[in-house]
């Protein structure tokens, strides 16, 4: 289907229905992605994302213990800066709009997030996890959900 879609010559007509445009839409913004940054930079971010879970549950969150309402603001400061320095290298890199763009998706995910945390708060209660587990669970089931999307 992809290969029909793209050595089409440009008089003849293309009828697709809705589905097929959307899947050669995504298609193509996959490969111009991923044709458009060199792979080291996509090997760089993605161990710099490993390194950081990492370190978050293996170094800094050893012990198992309740998360305070200064640490959880420590951290959430902590989590902002590290994407607002990327976003500064994204500006030095790609330019103002890129960094726009990146800074625009941020501010959704980050506000879209507020709603896991009614989510989680129900949960943890309706299974009466100890406040000293609940960042481990917290971790490792964003971890889960990270693998089933790269799977």
């Amino acid at each position: 289907m992809f290969n029909d879609f793209y050595t089409r010559s440009p008089g003849s007509r293309l009828t697709l229905d809705r589905q097929d445009k959307a899947r050669c839409a995504l298609f193509t913004m996959q490969i111009t992605l991923m044709e458009q940054y060199p792979w080291y930079w996509w090997l760089a971010f993605n161990l710099f994302v490993v390194i950081m879970l990492a370190l978050d549950l293996g170094v800094f969150h050893k012990k198992s213990e309740a998360v305070t309402l200064t640490d959880a603001l420590r951290w959430t400061a902590i989590w902002i800066a590290l994407a607002m320095i990327f976003n500064g290298f994204i500006f030095y890199e790609l330019g103002n709009a890129k960094a726009l763009e990146f800074f625009t998706g941020y501010l959704i995910e980050k506000s879209l997030s507020v709603d896991n945390i009614f989510v989680m708060l129900m949960i943890f209660s309706y299974f009466q996890v100890p406040k000293e587990y609940q960042h481990k669970v917290l971790f490792w089931g964003i971890f889960g959900a990270l693998i089933f999307r790269i799977i």
